[in-house]
Parts: C-alpha cells; structure tokens; sequence
C-alpha cells in the first residue's frame, strides 16, 4: 500500500490539537479545520511546484531535513504565538519561504486565510506551525530513503494525486500556486526528478545534409562545364 503524504500530515494534527489552538487564538474551531483542509494541499502543492529548479529542490529539501531534526513530527508545542517566535526551525522556515519565494508564498498564505475566514493573526501562527509539520514529514521521508533532492522531488511529484484529491470544494488549488490547472503541477519537478532537460534546452540546430557519396563531384564539374561553354559562346559571337 502506498504511503498517502496527506493522510501523515493529517495523522499530526489531532482533533484536541485543532481545539486547542482555536481557544489560543480566540477563533471559531470550524475555521482552524477549514485552514488545515485547504492548507495542507495547498502547502504541499506549492512545495512541488518549487521544485521544478535544482536551487528550489535544494531549499526544499534542506528546509525538510531541518524541520525533521527540529520538530520530530511534534507540532504540538508550536501552536502558540510566543514558542514560535522563539523556536529556530519556525524562525528559519518562514523566512527562507518569504525571502525566496515571497509573492507566490504570500498568495498561498492568503487565499488558505481567505477560504478559512481567519484572521491574518490567526491565519500566519497557524500557517506556520502546519508548514513545519508538513517539512518534517519530507524530512522524515528524506532519513527515511536517504533521498537527494532530486529524489524527493520525484516522490512527492508521486503524491500529486493524493494533494489533489484532497483539495477542498471551493478551494482554488491551482490559482492558489499560479497554475492554469492542476494538471500542469509538478510538471517541472517531473523534468527534474528525471534528470530531463526542458525542450528549450533539447532542440538541435537544423543543417543541411551533405552528401558524401561517390558522386559528390559531379555538380561542381557540370557548373564548370556550362561556365566554359558560356564563355566559349560569347568569344566566338
């Protein structure tokens, strides 16, 4: 049975966790469900969607391993605005994220705020704490198989049907990543996990053949016959 990427990162955030974290932050519990309904396929899908680049797999993959080292899949103790503002992987996370990739991870952030009607308080201690719970499910993966980044971006490019399935009604996954449709996620990771250039980078200059067979030299000898019989026409005019 193959392993459902959703259905871990689920497993994470129990019933009790989602309860409490409403309570924290004074927020209707139907809006912290919704957040994380919309929030771990759109997270997920944004992060294969980077790692359509070598330099985007790369950062995902470190940031996966660190989250892993950092959290052990316990998000429990980051559900509070005060433990991650101190907690270093937190820290880290959301500002490689926002400095690498800020006007994509800004719209994500926004549109999962949005469908939840959460607040921008709320909605960014949350996205936070479900962000690091969603890497360290990759770093655990990447202790796991010992993957490359390339190799991770080939597993989770396998995930995408889960991701999408998961995608709530209403939910806009593929705007929410800057696609036409879903069916073009993934579709640069699939070049890269491949080891695939991209057609740009595949096309050949297009030459003329050149014949090499014995008679390659009967052209440039019937040229210079008409030339010499054109020559010899007009002298004797």
């Amino acid at each position: 049975m193959s392993v459902n990427v959703v259905d871990q990162v689920r497993s994470l955030i129990s019933t009790n966790l989602t309860s409490q974290f409403a309570s924290r932050h004074n927020v209707p519990e139907e809006q912290v469900k919704r957040f994380v309904d919309g929030g771990i396929p759109a997270i997920l899908a944004f992060l294969l969607n980077q790692m359509e680049t070598a330099d985007g797999a790369n950062t995902v993959h470190k940031l996966a391993a660190e989250a892993d080292g950092g959290t052990n899949g316990n998000i429990q103790s980051l559900t509070t605005e005060d433990v991650q503002q101190k907690n270093p992987v937190v820290i880290n996370t959301m500002t490689v994220l926002n400095r690498l990739f800020h006007d994509r991870w800004s719209v994500v952030s926004r549109m999962v705020a949005e469908y939840a009607s959460m607040g921008h308080t709320a909605s960014s201690s949350l996205l936070a704490s479900l962000t690091t719970a969603i890497l360290s499910v990759l770093g655990q993966k990447i202790k796991q198989d010992n993957l490359s980044a390339s190799e991770l971006s080939g597993w989770l490019l396998g995930q995408k049907e889960y991701i999408v399935n998961a995608t709530p009604p209403g939910f806009n996954l593929a705007g929410a990543v800057g696609l036409s449709s879903v069916g073009s996620l993934g579709l640069g990771a699939a070049n890269m996990s491949s080891g695939v250039k991209k057609p740009a980078d595949t096309y050949a200059a297009t030459s003329v053949p050149v014949s090499k067979g014995p008679n390659k030299w009967i052209f440039p000898v019937l040229t210079a016959v008409a030339l010499l019989v054109l020559l010899w026409y007009f002298l004797n005019r």
